[in-house]
C-alpha cells in the first residue's frame, strides 16, 4: 500500500516538473512547498483509507454475523414447518373422528331396579327364543331425556373386535344371537 503511495506521489511530482505554463516556472522552493502539501495530503489520505478500512473490516465482521444469525434462523423455521405439518395432519385426523361422531338421547324405560325393561327375541338354531334385557334406548320425542351417548357413524364393522368386545359386556356362553326384535315386557 505505501509503495502504491510513494509512486503515486513520484508522479505527481513529475508531472509538475514536466508540466508547461504556470507551475513550469515554478522554482525549486516553489515545488518543495507543493510536494510538502502534496505529502501531507497522501498522509492524510493514507489515515483515512486506514479508517475506512478498519470501518470495513467492521462491518464485514456484522455482516458475517448477521449471516450466520439468518441461516440459525432458517434452521429453526424449517423445524417449526415440520412440527406444523405434523399438527395439521393430527388436526385433519380429529376433525375426521369429530366428523363421524354424533350423539343421541337415551333413556331408561321400565322399571329401573326391577324386573321391568325389554323382551329381546332371537333366533337360536331354527327356534326363537325370549328373554329380558336391560330397558335403554335411545329417547322418544316426547319422553325425558335420561343421558346423552356419542356414537361413531364412520365405524361399518358389524361386529366388535375381540379387544373391544371384552371391554363392551361379557361373553356368554351358547347364546348365538341375530339381530333380534325387541318388545317391551307386558
Amino acid at each position: 500500500m505505501k509503495k502504491l503511495l510513494v509512486a503515486s506521489l513520484a508522479t505527481l511530482v513529475l508531472a509538475l516538473v514536466l508540466s508547461s505554463g504556470a507551475e513550469a516556472k515554478c522554482n525549486v522552493t516553489c515545488l518543495g512547498h507543493r510536494v510538502n502539501g502534496l505529502t501531507t495530503a497522501l498522509i492524510k489520505a493514507q489515515k483515512t483509507i486506514a479508517a475506512q478500512g478498519k470501518t470495513i473490516s467492521a462491518l464485514s465482521s456484522k455482516v458475517t454475523a448477521q449471516e450466520q444469525k439468518i441461516t440459525g434462523q432458517g434452521q429453526a423455521i424449517s423445524g417449526q414447518s415440520g412440527a406444523i405439518n405434523a399438527q395439521a395432519q393430527a388436526i385433519g385426523k380429529v376433525n375426521s373422528t369429530l366428523g363421524c361422531l354424533f350423539e343421541a338421547p337415551l333413556t331408561q324405560y321400565g322399571e329401573p331396579g326391577g324386573p321391568f325393561g325389554y323382551l329381546f327375541q332371537f333366533e337360536n338354531e331354527g327356534t326363537l327364543e325370549n328373554f329380558p334385557t336391560t330397558a335403554l334406548d335411545v329417547t322418544e320425542p316426547s319422553d325425558f331425556v335420561g343421558g346423552w351417548a356419542l356414537f361413531d357413524g364412520c365405524n361399518t364393522a358389524e361386529t366388535p373386535s375381540a379387544a373391544a368386545g371384552g371391554a363392551v359386556a361379557p361373553a356368554t356362553a351358547g347364546l348365538h344371537a341375530r339381530v333380534g326384535t325387541q318388545a317391551p315386557l307386558p
